[in-house]
């Protein structure tokens, strides 16, 4: 919109340019006409001198004058032409005038504008402020998040590290001493078992020798025995009785040795997860395998947490330079507060000047209000006043001068307008019937002093501080004081009062018929 008011405004003074250097031309090219035009006219032709004189130069009188009258003619169409020229340059100029006022008005609102620009360029700025420290605060918040996740994964990968070496060493352990159990406890089952084999084949063999013997004394035709074998024989089967206790004892320890190594087998079973002595003595012989193996695992995560306590330096740096920008930003929220403080400030003033505004619209309404009431009491007072004048009949020069004097009054000059002829009607009699309608001694704005003055004292009326209320509940309430002031207004005065308020428009043609009609 500038650029093209600078444009145009470019264009108009070119083209006035262009009209000054013509005339300027013209005006060059004419002065020498005009100098000869203007001597010829000051002179008179009809001379004889002058004809004798262009006689001498052989240039004749008719010609002479149809030069002069064509010079003459000439001019005046120069002149009319400068005329045109010079009115067009005065609209010109006006119009100059005119764009050079409208670009003041253009370049205070751009002047405005680029204020208003600066004011919500700073608002910007402190919001951009703003959003980056909260977004430098949820970032923190979210590293530190971060930060306290990845050690608690720390503690929880060194706890259960711990865990797998202790479980791991405790089982190397375990299963190292389940071994050396199970290899003496197979010593001592191959050496009971070779005591059984043994005790067995003595017994078999003892056996076999008492067959013999007995047999021997089957044979034994006499069937005579010695005191001696008898002794003997029971000395033998004494021994044997002791014998077969003692194997009977061994049997018992074996069978409990027995249960104790099946119950060691089986808790080594379940340590090792398998019921096969084969893996079992596998794993045995490649524990040193799997300590390799957990060794290597060991370094992995010994490096994954080198890696994770990097991180955490980093994330702390990070953290303490976020925490640095953040103590920086303290100005800013200060500068923040005290420009928040001026703008309550500035509010507060706002409100209060609003709320004045307010108060002196309502009291120019009632100003308003006051008149048309004034108004039509002096209508009222002048309709009755005439209609005493026309009932009452007086006699001689008095009556005449009376009506003489009422129909002046009555009529309005041309250059009054309504309301001072209303005022002048209504003040001009002094009769008793005239004195309530309005006062000389009361001025103008008593009457709004006596209805604010009133609504104080009783607080019957509420002033309204909104604009967008209705002036009907205004002029009711001003309609009803006045009634109990002035008895003249009734309730269709009051209808009257408040449709004279709401509709101007009609109130003025209103006002115009009744001055025709008066």
């Amino acid at each position: 919109m500038a650029a093209y008011g600078r444009s145009q405004h470019r264009q108009q003074f070119r083209e006035f340019a262009k009209e000054e250097y013509i005339q300027e031309v013209h005006e060059r090219n004419l002065a020498p006409r005009k100098r000869l035009t203007s001597c010829m006219l000051r002179s008179k032709v009809t001379a004889p001198s002058v004809q004798s004189f262009l006689g001498s130069l052989g240039i004749g009188l008719g010609e002479e004058l149809q030069m002069v009258d064509k010079e003459a003619n000439e001019v005046a169409a120069y002149r009319r032409e400068y005329d045109t020229v010079r009115s067009n340059n005065m609209k010109k100029e006006h119009e100059v005038k005119k764009l050079q006022e409208s670009l003041q008005e253009v370049t205070s609102l751009l002047s405005s504008r680029k204020v208003d620009g600066m004011t919500i360029q700073s608002k910007a700025m402190n919001l951009e402020n703003r959003s980056a420290v909260q977004a430098g605060k949820k970032q923190s918040t979210h590293k530190e998040k971060e930060l306290q996740s990845l050690d608690n994964d720390l503690a929880a990968g060194n706890a259960t590290l711990h865990a797998a070496r202790c479980a791991a060493e405790a089982l190397q352990k375990k299963l190292a001493k389940g071994l050396s159990d199970t290899r003496d406890e197979n010593a001592r089952a191959l050496d009971d078992l070779h005591l059984a084999i043994d005790t067995t084949r003595k017994k078999h063999e003892l056996h076999e020798q008492r067959e013999n013997s007995r047999r021997k004394i089957a044979q034994n035709v006499t069937g005579e025995q010695s005191a001696r074998e008898m002794k003997r024989l029971r000395q033998e089967s004494q021994t044997q009785a002791v014998q077969f206790t003692q194997i009977q004892n061994e049997l018992m320890t074996t069978d409990a040795k027995l249960l104790t190594l099946e119950a060691d087998l089986r808790r080594l079973s379940e340590a090792a997860g398998t019921n096969d002595i084969d893996k079992i003595i596998a794993k045995y012989l490649s524990r040193e395998e799997t300590l390799r193996n957990l060794k290597e695992e060991h370094a992995i995560t010994d490096a994954k947490m080198r890696k994770l306590r990097d991180n955490y330096k980093q994330l702390q740096e990070l953290l303490a330079t976020l925490r640095g920008a953040t103590m920086n930003t303290r100005g800013i929220y200060q500068e923040m507060d005290d420009t928040a403080e001026k703008l309550k400030d500035i509010e507060k003033n706002a409100s209060a000047l609003q709320e004045r505004c307010n108060r002196a619209n309502v009291l120019q309404k009632l100003g308003r209000i006051l008149d048309v009431i004034n108004r039509e009491k002096a209508e009222h007072e002048l309709h009755r006043s005439e209609a005493m004048n026309a009932s009452s009949h007086g006699g001689g020069m008095a009556g005449g001068g009376d009506d003489k004097r009422n129909s002046s009054l009555a009529q309005p000059s041309p250059s009054e307008t309504e309301e001072h002829f209303i005022l002048r009607v209504s003040t001009a009699d002094n009769s008793q019937g005239n004195i309530r309608v309005r006062p000389k001694s009361q001025p103008k704005g008593s009457k709004v002093a006596k209805i604010l003055r009133h609504s104080s004292q009783r607080d019957s009326i509420v002033i309204p501080k909104d604009k967008g209320r209705d002036e009907d509940d205004v002029a009711a309430t001003v309609a009803a004081v006045a009634t109990e002031d002035d008895p003249i207004i009734d309730r269709s005065m009051r209808k009257k009062l408040v449709g004279l308020v709401l509709n101007r428009g009609k109130r003025v043609k209103k006002g115009t018929t009744n001055n025709d009609k008066v």
